[in-house]
């Protein structure tokens, strides 16, 4: 009969014996926690006084499994504060995209603009003439772009002078602003 070979991931199977070992930890802290609050409120332990508050929170904290979450822990006479490493982590994470839609607002281009960029960051030739829109348009539209930073017009080049038959990347360079803008843009 073949022998099986046992494929458990150490690191798994220790994280296992890890969770086994907080959920009796839990169980068995949890029951203190009940019999003292019972023994508090049979009267059999001295006044409830802050220490026995701070002890009883202490066990549910402990039993809760939010010690590994905890960033910071206080004890004052005034009470108990803390604060949740989770809740840091979300509020990081908000502030980023709040600053990743504060940028793209103040970049906005519209579909055409929109188009444009993405024709200048392509390999290959960007025809004015395929862009599907009257060349006076188009004119503002790059102008727009101009004025945003978002692309830089050559030298020697005028945007009123630029043609349908021409090529926008002999015109303008896709600046990094402009690649930042297309990459957030796509992101969201």
């Amino acid at each position: 009969m073949p022998s099986t070979i046992d494929q458990t991931d150490p690191g798994e199977a220790k994280a296992q014996r890890w969770s086994s070992i907080r959920f009796w930890c839990s169980v068995f802290i949890s029951l203190f926690g009940v019999i003292y609050l019972v023994l508090v409120l049979l009267g059999k332990t001295e006044h409830f006084q802050t220490a026995d508050g701070i002890v009883f929170v202490a066990i549910l904290i402990l039993a809760s499994g939010l010690l590994d979450k905890i960033a910071s822990l206080s004890i004052s006479g005034s009470g108990i504060q803390f604060q949740v490493r989770e809740v840091e982590r979300r509020v990081a994470e908000q502030k980023d995209q709040i600053e990743k839609l504060k940028w793209l607002i103040g970049y906005f281009a519209s579909d055409a603009e929109l188009e444009h960029l993405r024709r200048l960051a392509q390999d290959g030739a960007a025809k004015a003439d395929r862009m599907g829109s009257d060349l006076a348009k188009m004119q503002t539209e790059l102008r727009a772009l101009c004025e945003r930073k978002l692309i830089q017009r050559r030298e020697n080049k005028t945007i009123g002078s630029l043609k349908s038959s021409d090529d926008l990347k002999d015109w303008f360079i896709l600046l990094d602003r402009g690649r930042e803008y297309l990459k957030l843009r796509d992101q969201e």
